[in-house]
């Protein structure tokens, strides 16, 4: 069952998004960066946007998170897949459905990824009936 939502980013303001477009003073000083998933799949410059705010965030020890939020009519599982295993070393909090946590894992469980080869500091996983969270030590 899908939510009816319609995407339309073919010449939109997000998909315009060009890597010289963020205030990277703004992303020194913060204390979170959050992206999403989302944002990765609307053009090529917008995926490169973004890859240079998490390596401005990383340099300056900025906590970033990620909210997966893959939309199969953005871009394919392969896509977002390939994409999200990029992005993810430079993100410490990663919110998912489980579904989601799984275009970024293959055989692990999707809460451990506090634990994986390529791990995060924090995990949220969201699902129908529950939410499970962990952090890398467990707490």
């Amino acid at each position: 069952m899908g939510s009816g939502a319609r995407y339309y980013r073919s010449g939109s303001a997000g998909s315009r998004l060009h890597p010289d477009d963020p205030d990277l003073s703004l992303i020194r000083s913060a204390r979170v960066l959050h992206v999403t998933g989302i944002t990765l799949a609307l053009s090529d410059s917008a995926r490169e946007a973004v890859r240079v705010v998490l390596a401005e965030a990383r340099d300056a020890g900025v906590l970033v998170s990620l909210d997966v939020n893959h939309r199969h009519t953005l871009w394919s599982r392969d896509e977002a897949s390939t994409m999200l295993r990029e992005t993810l070393p430079s993100v410490d909090v990663l919110f998912a459905t489980e579904e989601e946590a799984r275009l970024v894992v293959d055989e692990h469980d999707p809460v451990d990824l506090t634990e994986a080869p390529v791990r995060c500091a924090a995990v949220c996983l969201a699902g129908m009936w529950r939410a499970r969270a962990r952090t890398a030590s467990r707490a």
